[in-house]
């Protein structure tokens, strides 16, 4: 995965355009202006001809009737049938009108169905695309946004990622609408401009309800959105910390606590679906005053021989009560989309980058360490606000030595063995691998030159092999693995399972005991065979006999490599190159295990602890 440096964070609220514009950005090609059009342009000639299929009722009953007619451009259009297919009489002329109204209504189902289908698959690829930026997005993060990042407000995000075609169809739909509700008022203007007119009284009001309805949803919608991923955060931590609620019997207060916050998310939704109902309530009043008005003009005009008579009026009507249902459905339909909007955006927010959320990756390929591992006046701090953690560390570790870090919890010692590996990234003075800044090097060829067995072992529900292969280049051999399991002291087990090294361990490894997980992550790293093996208090979970066993193993499997180990009891870095004694984040002891024993200081008082003497 290539690394790539951020850019900076545009904090500004989202319009419409600007969502798409991102969403253009993210598509990976699907989401492109021209064809965007398409679909619009076809929702024009969809209007288009439903407009000719209504504006074709006119002559036709005129015809039907026997009424003359008297418009001028009706009249023009039974001349252009008289030249164009040779015929005049009244039946013939009905017999084309009608045929041509069904040919308009075809032609307006089509393009509707292509501008549909047209929009539904560039929505489904743009879902894809930003799902897959989405994943790209999360894998460049530093391990720090993930620390500060509730993994449940994490994953609601991703599943707001199925949101994108509800939003695109749903802005679609609401344009059709609007297209639709124009070119209906067009007709009703044609057919009488004086009584369509009157529309006007009632869309100013109209227009100020959607205003209001607008603001309405969105802050409702922004507190939706919100309490949504607070319930998500909740059930993800239930569903994670199952055993320590059952431990603790603490089943009734996480069922308490989730009650109200599913309560008051409930009451949120309750809330902004109101507003969303509200809308073709408050507008159905106005239109269907404005057409009883319209109506009763409309009769009185049409009866005194205004333009058609009996045949205007009902044309007249029927295009009416199409403009009043498709009005009426767009300040729902715009509400709909600030909704989504709302969610689209919040979406997107995993897109804006903060400086401390992704490490810039360098480009010079890592090779393998050729000397030494350099920290020169190293000062780091998690929080750009809060208190340094690591304070003027200076250490040389050559390769091929082995490097214990020791000292009390919250000392640094994880910290500083994550710099190596850059999970984090340093505030000031440099790390240097053969003389060269490791901020120089390209971090995914670093990494795979470096091995790191966590406190907490990470195992996917995949089968025992498919975890020790993991992240692997090359073939592993069936030598390999049985190999690897024997120096991790996992063989006797993995033979005792139904299907061996094939069998599946469970999510997390949930199957495994917490030194057998270990063990499969020590064994993962020993196939990996890497040039710098980082043990992070990797054998705290395991009995002390068999911690004894896997270090000595580890020690002779990685004698030609530059090993960092942070260490939980001390008995087992007797052999150490160097031993490297921090406090609150300073380094205040290094030599070998004898050296620091003579020397009294504190890793002495550790020791003395560990040991039970006085």
């Amino acid at each position: 995965m290539k690394h790539k440096n951020p850019k900076p964070p545009n904090k500004k609220a989202r319009s419409t355009i600007q969502i798409l514009k991102e969403l253009k950005d993210l598509s990976g090609g699907s989401l492109k202006i021209f064809p965007l059009l398409v679909p619009f342009a076809m929702t024009f000639i969809s209007s288009a001809m439903e407009v000719a299929s209504l504006g074709l009722i006119i002559p036709l009953l005129q015809l039907a009737i026997g009424e003359d007619i008297k418009s001028e451009a009706l009249s023009k259009i039974t001349e252009i049938y008289t030249n164009l297919f040779g015929i005049s009489d009244r039946l013939h002329l009905i017999i084309l009108t009608a045929v041509l109204i069904v040919l308009a209504v075809v032609l307006k189902n089509l393009f509707e169905y292509l501008s549909k289908i047209i929009t539904q698959d560039m929505s489904m690829d743009i879902q894809h695309h930003v799902r897959t930026k989405m994943i790209h997005q999360l894998l460049m993060y530093d391990l720090l946004y993930f620390e500060r990042k509730r993994i449940g407000e994490i994953e609601f995000m991703l599943q707001r990622g199925n949101m994108v075609p509800q939003f695109i169809m749903a802005l679609r739909d609401t344009i059709e609408k609007i297209v639709m509700s124009l070119a209906y008022f067009c007709l009703m203007l044609y057919i009488s401009w004086t009584i369509s007119l009157m529309v006007f009284l009632i869309l100013p009001t109209g227009y100020f309800v959607i205003l209001w309805l607008k603001k309405l949803a969105r802050s409702s919608s922004s507190k939706e959105q919100q309490s949504l991923s607070d319930l998500s955060v909740r059930s993800y931590r239930i569903l994670s910390s199952i055993g320590l609620i059952k431990s603790y019997g603490t089943e009734d207060q996480e069922e308490s606590e989730f009650n109200d916050i599913s309560g008051g998310a409930n009451e949120k939704m309750k809330k902004l679906n109101k507003v969303i109902a509200l809308a073709p309530h408050l507008q159905e009043p106005l239109i269907v005053v404005a057409v009883v008005l319209m109506a009763g003009l409309s009769y009185v005009m049409f009866i005194s021989g205004f333009k058609g008579a009996i045949a205007g009026f009902m044309t007249f009507f029927v295009v009416l009560k199409r403009f009043q249902s498709t009005f009426q459905t767009v300040a729902p339909s715009i509400v709909s989309i600030i909704r989504q909007k709302m969610i689209i955006s919040s979406l997107l927010d995993l897109f804006r980058y903060e400086p401390w959320m992704v490490i810039p990756s360098g480009k010079l390929p890592f090779k393998g360490i050729k000397k030494s591992i350099e920290f020169k006046h190293i000062n780091f701090k998690y929080d750009p606000n809060g208190p340094l953690i690591l304070k003027d560390i200076n250490l040389e570790i050559k390769k091929g030595q082995t490097v214990a870090f020791v000292g009390q919890t919250g000392s640094g010692k994880t910290t500083v063995v994550s710099l190596v590996a850059r999970n984090f990234d340093y505030d000031d003075g440099q790390i240097l691998i053969d003389g060269v800044p490791i901020k120089d090097y390209d971090m995914t060829s670093l990494r795979h030159h470096i091995g790191y067995v966590r406190q907490q072992a990470i195992i996917l529900n995949l089968s025992v092999k498919d975890n020790l292969i993991y992240g692997m280049k090359r073939q592993v051999t069936h030598k390999e693995i049985l190999k690897a399991l024997k120096d991790a002291q996992m063989l006797d087990y993995v033979n005792s399972l139904p299907q061996k090294y094939d069998t599946i361990v469970g999510e997390g490894g949930a199957d495994l005991s917490g030194g057998q997980r270990q063990r499969i992550s020590i064994a993962r790293a020993i196939i990996r065979n890497p040039d710098i093996l980082i043990l992070d208090e990797a054998t705290s979970s395991v009995d002390t006999e068999t911690e004894k066993k896997i270090q000595d193993a580890l020690l002779r499997i990685f004698k030609n490599k530059t090993v960092l180990v942070n260490a939980h009891r001390l008995s087992t870095i007797e052999k150490a190159d160097q031993i490297v004694v921090l406090e609150h984040g300073q380094l205040v002891e290094k030599g070998t295990f004898r050296q620091l024993i003579s020397k009294k200081g504190r890793f002495f008082h550790y020791w003395k602890l560990q040991a039970g003497l006085r």
